[in-house]
């Protein structure tokens, strides 16, 4: 990729906790992008601080820090690729940290020109608390495999901005990212380049490491907003969508002038379900606990599936934060249903 020109767009706020992680490894690639371009979406703690610190040890780099005063990481973006001059843009956020090969892995998939956009893989950051190891065993699964994809499927195909490679004049002819929406964006782009005839190609490789929120209340602002993206992505995203998941069978298929979205497998819905049962009969009571104690036991092997650390204590809270998520997300799916006249649970 001799002639190709990489630049990479990183929008923050507030992110003074984050920031100089994602920089410091930037500033180590094995293969240094063409230029960095930081957008401020007007922070008032030291991020602006950590981004001149970054410049000044960092010398050997192109690094451009912009202002956003527009509210909004898809506002942000935009204006980051307004004044980037590569071929390829990579996005990534401020709380991710790059491997050192982040670039050089992108630029081995950037010769086929039917692809408009590569999605790299996004691991978890070590988690120090319980809320961490939650988001980091059930939220933005690792691409297990190099896959490349002409058409999604609401639950497949589409992915986020926080480690996203996307042609340049692919992103332009796209219009760029909707700055109208809140959460969805990214999903809403990946669409837009799937109907202008282009490839998205998912790579187990190009990793980033997620530094996951660790407050209990951005824990629960952050599930539920997930969920109200999910009607959005109904409507719009297709000219008609019938999603129906229970244990054992997923249907998934386009019906036109249909907006439904019901997943009945979610932790939530088969808590709620067993509470129902008690009601009709108290021993079934007993159906609810074994559900809670299996798990326990499934989110141990998750976790030692993926390298994480979960004590045998900590299972009961883990599950009960698990389930306390579903609850979220189904909570901001019901908020905009009716907004966007569609039936999403």
């Amino acid at each position: 990729m001799k002639n190709t020109q990489i630049s990479v767009v990183i929008p923050f706020y507030n992110a003074k906790e984050t920031l100089g992680l994602c920089l410091a490894n930037l500033c180590k690639q094995s293969v240094k992008p063409d230029e960095i371009i930081l957008v401020d979406n007007d922070s008032d703690d030291c991020s602006k601080e950590i981004v001149e610190s970054f410049v000044n040890d960092c010398s050997d780099l192109k690094i451009i820090y912009l202002l956003c005063e527009k509210p909004g990481p898809s506002a942000a973006r935009n204006k980051g690729v307004d004044t980037a001059s590569g071929d390829w843009i990579i996005f990534t956020d401020s709380d991710c940290i790059p491997s050192l090969n982040w670039v050089s892995d992108y630029t081995t998939h950037f010769n086929n020109e039917k692809i408009g956009a590569v999605a790299g893989c996004i691991k978890p950051y070590t988690p120090t608390n319980m809320i961490q190891k939650t988001l980091s065993l059930f939220t933005l699964p690792e691409n297990e495999k190099d896959v490349i994809h002409d058409d999604f499927t609401i639950d497949k195909g589409l992915y986020p901005t926080a480690n996203l490679a996307v042609r340049r004049e692919v992103f332009e002819s796209v219009g760029g990212f909707n700055v109208n929406l809140k959460y969805g964006e990214d999903h809403e782009l990946c669409a837009k380049i799937y109907r202008a005839g282009h490839k998205i190609k998912a790579t187990k490789n190009a990793a980033v490491e997620h530094i996951h929120r660790k407050n209990l209340s951005e824990f629960l602002k952050q599930s539920f907003r997930f969920g109200t993206a999910h009607p959005f992505e109904v409507r719009h995203l297709s000219s008609g969508r019938f999603i129906f998941v229970i244990p054992y069978l997923k249907v998934n298929r386009v019906k036109k002038g249909t907006y439904v979205w019901i997943d009945l497998n979610q932790a939530d819905k088969k808590v709620l379900g067993f509470i129902l049962l008690g009601l009709i009969w108290w021993p079934l009571y007993i159906l609810g606990f074994v559900y809670c104690l299996h798990l326990c036991f499934f989110i141990r092997k998750m976790a030692k599936n993926k390298g994480i650390r979960a004590r045998y204590a900590e299972l009961p809270f883990l599950t009960s934060l698990l389930i306390l998520k579903s609850f979220c997300l189904t909570a901001g799916r019901i908020s905009h249903s009716l907004k966007y006249r569609v039936f999403c649970l």
